[in-house]
């Protein structure tokens, strides 16, 4: 009896994002055009709402050239069906806080096993940025402001500083 196998080829790598949220310095750009440069590897890219009703598959749209800020919402209008165990990975780029969709895209993930980049469980667990607070010995001194005042003098005092905007 003789036994053999196919390799499969070609990788299909998906993202989850919303394209039109995105800032300037995400770091999807990088990542996604990283794997668009590999050879043999697929790119798609949906976003929470786009799962299906059975929840087994997407709606993605097919990378096909390098995206940037200014084309990011060029990724095309043609949307393929794809099942979610077709991944080879799925890169949850997507930021918080998660809503219904995003929350049901993540158990889905999870339950079909579905290898990914960021954990579904740890993403429901830890949702937003504001988790970090609980870790305050091993990151940057971090702190939250709701009023461009408090955000300048915050600045002033500290000096050399990072500002995001707040998730939640």
């Amino acid at each position: 009896m003789i036994f053999f196998s196919v390799l499969k080829m070609t990788k299909i790598f998906g993202f989850v994002t919303t394209p039109k949220l995105l800032d300037e310095q995400d770091t999807f750009f990088l990542f996604l055009n990283e794997a668009l440069s590999r050879a043999g590897w697929e790119v798609y890219v949906f976003d929470a709402e786009d799962l299906s009703e059975e929840g087994e598959s997407v709606k993605a749209k097919k990378v096909e050239h390098p995206i940037t800020y200014k084309t990011r919402l060029e990724l095309g209008v043609k949307e393929i069906v794809i099942p979610l165990r077709n991944f080879d990975v799925i890169f949850l780029k997507k930021d918080p806080p998660i809503d219904a969709d995003f929350h049901r895209l993540l158990s889905a993930l999870m339950k079909l096993e579905v290898p990914t980049v960021n954990a579904p469980s740890g993403l429901l667990e830890m949702g937003t940025k504001a988790y970090l607070k609980h870790f305050s010995r091993y990151t940057a001194q971090t702190f939250y402001v709701r009023e461009v005042g408090e955000a300048l003098t915050a600045i002033r005092d500290m000096k050399d500083c990072v500002l995001k905007q707040s998730d939640s």
